[in-house]
């Protein structure tokens, strides 16, 4: 039995579809409206019954055990298609209704009235319907009372919807503000791991300092750097373990033997294991983990240049899902580290290279030679500054030829600004035979840049000082990321 639809169908779904009622448990408010239709118009049968696409769907129900009909069979349909009730005082005498299957067989309707549910925009989500299995009429105050019950369930159903916004929009905030705490929680720990570090510290000291500092944002877990070297031998280099936990320093897994695990950290990408035990991909290394009381890895390689440096790893003792606030702490803490332990690793190295060539005992000449091999920018000015090398290194930073550069006074070609006022850095240099921090250059094509700066007097053959030393390298993206970490 085929029913019509309403002219305004799609609008009259999808507010009943906002409404998101459809499929709940019920809800004494509209338990205590059905029963109280029943016994208003003395039916056995009352019904809120809601018209969704391809259904009859009951809200609340009293006298009936089904909780819906297929639309096509509902007298609902036909009742939503006028704002007054639909009333039906015997079934058998009704052409429309007289072979209907709900008349001929169960539930035998022989007596129907149903008042729409009309919301505030018009649109009839279904009806409050009160039905009997002999006909009956009802008295025009019934009727009344039953349009009035009707009006009831559409306020509830308003009342429902606007609760539920509420919550969602207080959940919504909630979401937020944890975000939020959780965002400044990481911006402190970044802050905190930055705060420490100073120039000269060596990259065992970076690591150390790191994981120490990412302990006491997360004091229940272990906090390890590992390396990892070409046959896939991950060593656990420094751990920071809670009470409880025993130390790893040293422990040398064979991540040759659980493939998954192995690519998935060459690849860059962060690895989970929510509990070891039920996880194929570590199944190899179980006894490993089980003695060293893994039961939970969130790991995240440390890349740079894309080379893997070295992994950052938390442990938990006991299974567990990994938030998104750890996931996200310990990655930015990585990038973040990546990028300090190459520095490191570069300070390192430049500082060997002028130990290096303040043991040599060559002409600056013969230093310069082997000076214009580094990446480096590197130059040589006497004591009025006048630039007497000026290496490749220096070329690419600044974008001065050696040719254009030779005989200017560097601190007037590159616009130094220093930290201090030049005699005060001057006085340091000359007392203590060398000088190093930031500074800020300006290059060829105008754009500034900072730098991080090392200089050595170099001294003639009876140790008076007659030249400067100087390798500087471009640290402007890490300040612009340390100035982005700050904003946050």
């Amino acid at each position: 039995m085929s029913v019509p639809l309403p002219p305004n169908e799609v609008q009259r779904l999808q507010a009943l579809q906002s409404y998101q009622v459809l499929d709940t448990p019920a809800e004494k408010e509209f338990d205590d409206l059905t029963h109280l239709a029943a016994y208003i118009c003395g039916t056995p049968i009352a019904l809120i019954s809601l018209i969704d696409a391809k259904r009859q769907w009951f809200k609340s129900r009293v006298g009936l055990n089904v909780p819906e009909f297929d639309r096509d069979l509902a007298f609902c349909a036909h009742a939503i298609l006028q704002p007054e009730p639909l009333i039906i005082p015997d079934t058998l005498k009704d052409e429309q209704f007289v072979s209907h299957p709900l008349v001929t067989s169960e539930p035998q309707i022989r007596f129907y009235a149903g008042a729409p549910l009309i919301n505030p925009q018009g649109l009839a989500m279904g009806t409050l319907c009160v039905l009997d299995r002999v006909p009956r009429q009802l008295g025009a105050s019934q009727i009344e009372a039953l349009q009035a019950l009707a009006r009831q369930v559409v306020i509830h159903l308003e009342l429902r919807r606007h609760v539920s916004s509420l919550s969602a929009e207080m959940l919504e905030h909630q979401q937020m503000e944890r975000e939020l705490r959780e965002s400044q929680a990481r911006l402190q720990l970044l802050n905190s791991i930055s705060t420490g570090l100073t120039l000269g510290i060596s990259v065992e000291q970076v690591i150390q300092r790191v994981l120490k500092q990412i302990s006491q944002f997360f004091p229940h877990l272990r906090v390890a750097y590992s390396t990892i070297n070409d046959r896939g031998h991950m060593t656990v280099v420094h751990t920071k373990e809670p009470p409880g936990m025993l130390p790893l320093t040293g422990v040398v897994m064979h991540l040759a033997l659980a493939p998954e695990y192995l690519n998935c950290l060459r690849r860059g990408d962060v690895f989970i294991v929510k509990d070891v035990e039920q996880d194929p991909r570590v199944s190899p290394l179980l006894n490993v983990m089980v003695v060293g009381s893994i039961q939970a890895i969130l790991d995240v390689p440390l890349q740079h240049s894309d080379q893997l440096a070295g992994v950052l790893c938390f442990h938990a003792s006991h299974p567990r899902t990994w938030s998104q606030h750890e996931i996200t702490a310990l990655t930015e803490v990585a990038q973040y580290l990546a990028i300090v332990i190459q520095e490191a690793r570069t300070q390192h190295e430049r500082r060997q290279a002028e130990e290096a060539l303040q043991k040599q005992a060559r002409t600056l000449i013969e230093q310069a030679q082997l000076l214009d091999l580094a990446d480096d920018a590197i130059m040589v000015h006497d004591l009025k500054h006048q630039i007497l090398f000026w290496n490749q290194g220096a070329e690419k930073m600044y974008g001065w030829s050696k040719q254009e550069a030779l005989g200017q006074v560097d601190l007037i070609l590159l616009q130094t600004q220093y930290p201090q006022p030049l005699q005060v850095v001057e006085a340091q240099l000359l007392q203590q035979g060398r000088w190093e921090g930031e500074l800020v250059h300006t290059k060829r094509d105008g754009t500034s840049i900072t730098v991080a700066t090392r200089w050595v007097v170099q001294r003639n053959a009876q140790g008076r000082p007659s030249a400067v030393l100087k390798i500087s390298n471009d640290i402007t993206q890490r300040k612009r990321i340390e100035r982005q970490v700050a904003a946050q």
